[in-house]
C-alpha cells in the first residue's frame, strides 16, 4: 500500500505518459462498461419479455427467470452508475461555483475528495459483504449471493478509475499564462498528499 501510495502520487505529480496511459485504461474501461450493460440490458428484457408471455398468455411461470431478472437489474444499475460518473450526469449542485467563479478550484477538490472517500468506504465494505454473502444461495438460482453483492465493489473501483482520469484532466485545463497552474497544483497536491497518507495509514504495519 505504501509503494501504491507514493506511485499514485508520482502519477499526478508526473502527468505525462502516465496520464496517457490512465487515459488508454479509462477508455478501455469506458467500452467494457458500455458492452456489460448493453448485454446485460438486453437479456433483462427478454428475460422479463419470456416470463410476462408465460404468465399471461400461457398461464405458467418461470420463477428462477424472475429472480434472475431482478439481479440483472442490479447489476444493470450499478453499470449505469459508472457511466454516469464518466460522463458527470449525475445530479449536483453548482450554485456555488456559478454564482462564485473564484471558488471552482475548492468546490472542484471537494467534489474529488469527497467522491474517493465515499466511493473508497464503499469499496472496502462492498468487498466485505461480498466475502460473507459467498455462503449464502440464492432461493431458485444455482448460484451464491456473492455474485450478486459484487456489483458494489465493482462499481466503486471502477468509478475511483474514472475519478483519477477525471482529476488528472484538470492538470490539463490550467493555463500556465495567468498563473492558475500553480494554484491548481497546489490544490490538487494537497488532494493528493491527503490520500497517498490515507493509503499509507491503511497499509499494515
Amino acid at each position: 500500500m505504501q509503494k501504491a501510495a507514493l506511485s499514485a502520487f508520482t502519477l499526478i505529480k508526473a502527468p505525462g505518459k502516465e496520464a496517457l496511459m490512465i487515459d488508454k485504461i479509462d477508455h478501455i474501461l469506458n467500452t467494457v462498461i458500455k458492452f456489460i450493460t448493453f448485454i446485460l440490458l438486453v437479456i433483462l428484457t427478454l428475460l422479463v419479455f419470456y416470463t410476462v408471455v408465460l404468465r399471461y398468455i400461457f398461464n405458467s411461470g418461470f420463477p428462477a427467470g424472475e429472480e434472475l431478472s431482478r439481479y440483472l437489474f442490479v447489476w444493470s444499475a450499478f453499470m449505469g452508475i459508472i457511466l454516469g460518473v464518466k460522463a458527470k450526469s449525475h445530479m449536483c449542485l453548482t450554485f456555488l461555483s456559478d454564482k462564485f467563479p473564484k471558488l471552482r478550484p475548492l468546490t472542484t477538490t471537494l467534489y474529488y475528495l469527497c467522491s474517493y472517500v465515499f466511493f473508497g468506504i464503499v469499496s472496502v465494505y462492498g468487498i466485505r459483504f461480498t466475502v460473507q454473502a459467498s455462503t449464502a444461495r440464492s432461493t431458485l438460482l444455482p448460484i451464491t449471493m456473492n455474485y450478486v453483492y459484487a456489483a458494489v465493489p465493482f462499481c466503486s473501483i471502477a468509478c475511483i478509475i474514472v475519478l483519477t482520469g477525471q482529476l488528472i484532466h484538470e492538470f490539463d485545463r490550467s493555463d500556465p499564462s495567468d498563473g492558475k497552474e500553480a494554484r491548481t497544483w497546489q490544490l490538487y497536491g494537497f488532494f493528493w498528499h491527503f490520500f497517498s497518507f490515507s493509503c499509507y495509514s491503511a497499509s499494515p504495519s
